[in-house]
């Protein structure tokens, strides 16, 4: 007689979303220094462990814009500071999402917090790159154009504070309106690439203006300006500013300088 072994059904495997105890971080106290602009934020990650979160806005600092956390177990002791991963970010900024809905009393500083933590996971990188060969030197939008100039410069000049570590950055958004009036530019981003990898290695989102003008007869320009730590930047190679803006209410485009060499300053 031949025994016919039982059919087991196939069982498909449960998916496991990744999260991190951050996505239940529940903010306790927010504090600012005045060294910069860097933001301290405590509190708990579950009942025994609380943690204390350090956005670092050091004016000189090689780490600027990063976020670092120690953590405290009841009865264990602390764990060192250390570097906060991307997926601890974004599921910080889930927490700190859902902080505001429930307390709208402490919505504007949270608000800076949370652009903060978006700005450094835009430093991580995704998973599709920019590719710098295919975004244009000039754009048009209605009744508008617009195009980019940069330069990019460490300052060597004799003087107190570590000026060789810091790359300055300077990029002019222009162009030209109808019957020369001036563009309305909405800038979203303002980002720095490295040339040949496409690496992203600086990130503004809505930056702010540092001057404005007209040149010649109907061009007009704004200017923008960023640092970036020394440690990102390698000056043998070339670099990109990229401006993602509006022009005249048009949907957002990409914009580029052409390719930069970073100069120094004696």
């Amino acid at each position: 007689m031949t025994s016919i072994a039982p059919v087991r059904p196939s069982v498909t495997p449960a998916i496991s979303i990744p999260v991190t105890p951050f996505i239940s971080f529940l903010p306790m106290k927010l504090s600012k220094l005045r060294d910069g602009g860097s933001i301290l934020l405590d509190g708990q990650l579950n009942k025994s462990v609380s943690a204390a979160i350090r956005m670092d806005g050091g004016i000189n600092s090689k780490t600027r814009g990063e976020f670092f956390v120690a953590t405290k177990t009841f009865l264990k002791g602390s764990t060192a500071e250390r570097p906060m991963t991307k997926l601890e970010l974004q599921d910080l900024s889930k927490a700190i999402t859902r902080h505001m809905a429930n307390t709208p009393g402490r919505q504007p500083e949270y608000v800076e917090l949370n652009k903060r933590i978006r700005e450094a996971i835009a430093k991580f990188g995704g998973s599709a790159k920019v590719d710098l060969s295919k975004i244009p030197t000039s754009v048009v939008g209605p009744n508008a154009n617009a195009q980019v100039e940069g330069s990019m410069w460490i300052d060597r000049m004799p003087g107190p504070g570590p000026r060789s570590n810091t790359v300055h950055v300077a990029a002019k958004l222009q162009g030209n309106g109808f019957d020369d009036s001036a563009p309305n530019y909405g800038v979203k981003k303002f980002e720095v690439y490295e040339v040949g990898s496409n690496k992203l290695v600086a990130t503004v989102n809505n930056p702010t203006e540092t001057g404005a003008g007209r040149i010649g007869r109907g061009t007009h320009f704004h200017e923008f300006s960023l640092s970036i730590p020394g440690s990102k930047i390698d000056p043998a190679k070339q670099y990109a500013v990229v401006f993602t803006t509006t022009i005249n209410g048009s949907a957002p485009k990409q914009v580029r300088s052409e390719f930069m060499n970073v100069g120094q300053v004696f």
